[in-house]
C-alpha cells in the first residue's frame, strides 16, 4: 500500500510529500490539495488530502488524485465526513476503492447541495417542485444513467395536465440541479439536452366589467379568506404570487402608505404606493397566531409555496375562460386597467410592476395607444363640424 503523508500536519504550514505547499479548499474546510508531477508518465496530477479528528488526534489522510481517481474537492469532503462518524482504521486499497464508489451523486444527493447555494427566497419554491415532481421519477438515478427516453416519458406526463409555464419551471429546475452537479464535479450531468417549451409571454390578459364583478364577489363568497385577499393584493397592487407570499409586517408603511417588495426580479428592494382598497384590506387583516411576521402564510405559519386548487375554486365560481391564468392573470388585469385608463403612462407602469427594463412594460403599449387615439379622434367632431 502507498504510504501516505505524514500522520500530523504543522498548524501553521501543510506541505505535501514533495515539500510543495497544500492549498486549502474555499469551499470545503479541511480539504487540501497539491499539484505533483507523475513518477511515470511526468504528468501533473492534482492530489486530494483531508484533515480530521478522530479520538481526540488529529488525521489526515491522501483520499486520491483527479486524473487516476477523478477525485474532486467535493468526493473529498463527503469523505471527510464520513471519517469524523466512525473509527479510523488502517486503509486497505480495497476499502480506498469501495469509498469511491460509495460516493454516487444522484439527483437527491445533488439537489441536497444545490440548495445550500441558493437564495433564500428560492428554495421553498425550489423544494417544493423538485418534491412534487421530480423527486419520485429521478430522485434515486444519477443525472448520467438517466436516459433520453426516460426524460421524454417523464416531460410527457407533465405536460398533460399542465401550463407550459409550469412545464418550463419544471424542466428547469432539473437541469440547473444536473448543471450544478457538473460545475461542482459531483456528477457527468445528463447526457442530452434538456429543450424548454416555448411560451408566448407578450399574453395579455384583462376581464370584463362583468368577468371582474363575478370575480370579486367568488373572492368574498369562498370559505377561505385569506387566499381570496392574496388575489385582491394581486388585482389591487400588480405584485407577483412570490412577492405577496414573502410579504412581511415589518414591509408594510400604514403611515407613508408604501409597500416594500424584498429581492423582486428587478434585483433591488422596491417601493409601491398602497391604494385605498390595498390599505383597507391590510388593516383589516389579523397577524397570523403562529407566525406573526408573515403577512399571509398558510394555516400552519409557514410561508407559502402555492394556492393553486384555492385560485381555481374561485375562478370556476367566476365562472371566468379555463386559460386565464389565475393569480399572473389578476397582475395583467391590474396593468391592462392601468393602461386602458388613459391616466397612467407606461413609465408608471413599469415601476408599479417593478419591470427592470420598460421593454418588459411595452405589451401594454397598445392598449395605452388606442386612448390616444380615440382622444385624438374627439377632433373629428371639429374636422366634420367644417
Amino acid at each position: 500500500m502507498r504510504p501516505l503523508c505524514p500522520q500530523v500536519w504543522p498548524q501553521d504550514e501543510l506541505r505535501c510529500p514533495m515539500s510543495s505547499k497544500l492549498k486549502s479548499s474555499k469551499r470545503y474546510p479541511g480539504v487540501f490539495t497539491c499539484t505533483l508531477k507523475s513518477r511515470l508518465d511526468q504528468k501533473k496530477d492534482t492530489h486530494f488530502y483531508i484533515r480530521f479528528r478522530a479520538n481526540g488526534k488529529a488525521r489526515k489522510e491522501m483520499v486520491g488524485t483527479q486524473l487516476r481517481d477523478a477525485m474532486t474537492a467535493y468526493k473529498a469532503s463527503v469523505i471527510r465526513s464520513k471519517r469524523i462518524h466512525e473509527t479510523i482504521g488502517k486503509t486497505e486499497g480495497s476499502e480506498k476503492s469501495q469509498n469511491f464508489r460509495e460516493i454516487v451523486q444522484t439527483f437527491n444527493s445533488i439537489f441536497h447541495e444545490y440548495l445550500k447555494h441558493r437564495q433564500i427566497k428560492s428554495i421553498d419554491q425550489d423544494t417544493y417542485r423538485y418534491q412534487k415532481h421530480i423527486q419520485s421519477h429521478f430522485g434515486d438515478r444519477t443525472p448520467e444513467s438517466i436516459r433520453f427516453d426516460e426524460y421524454k416519458e417523464f416531460r410527457e406526463r407533465i405536460s398533460e395536465d399542465r401550463k407550459p409555464s409550469t412545464v418550463r419551471n419544471i424542466l428547469e429546475l432539473m437541469r440547473r440541479i444536473s448543471n450544478f452537479g457538473v460545475k461542482y464535479q459531483m456528477t457527468n450531468g445528463l447526457s442530452f439536452p434538456i429543450e424548454m417549451p416555448t411560451l408566448n409571454n407578450q399574453k395579455t390578459e384583462t376581464l370584463t366589467e362583468e368577468e371582474l364583478r363575478r370575480l370579486l364577489s367568488a373572492m368574498d363568497q369562498d370559505s377561505d379568506q385569506n387566499i381570496a385577499k392574496i388575489m385582491k393584493m394581486a388585482l389591487f397592487t400588480g405584485m407577483r404570487k412570490g412577492e405577496i407570499f414573502n410579504l412581511e409586517w415589518t414591509d408594510i408603511n400604514f403611515i407613508n402608505r408604501l409597500i416594500t417588495i424584498r429581492n423582486p426580479k428587478s434585483g433591488r428592494d422596491e417601493h409601491i404606493p398602497m391604494n385605498q382598497s390595498t390599505y383597507d384590506l391590510l388593516k383589516s387583516h389579523p397577524k397570523h397566531n403562529f407566525n406573526p411576521e408573515l403577512v399571509f402564510p398558510n394555516k400552519f405559519g409557514k410561508k407559502r409555496v402555492d394556492i393553486r386548487k384555492g385560485v381555481d375554486r374561485i375562478k370556476k365560481r367566476a365562472g371566468l375562460p379555463k386559460e386565464f391564468r389565475g393569480m399572473h392573470g389578476l397582475r395583467h388585469v391590474f396593468a391592462s386597467r392601468l393602461a386602458s385608463s388613459g391616466k397612467v403612462d407606461l413609465y408608471r407602469i413599469q415601476k408599479l410592476l417593478t419591470h427592470k427594463s420598460p421593454q418588459m412594460t411595452q405589451r401594454y403599449a397598445h392598449l395605452h395607444n388606442e386612448v390616444l387615439r380615440e382622444a385624438s379622434e374627439v377632433m373629428d367632431n371639429i374636422g366634420n363640424t367644417y
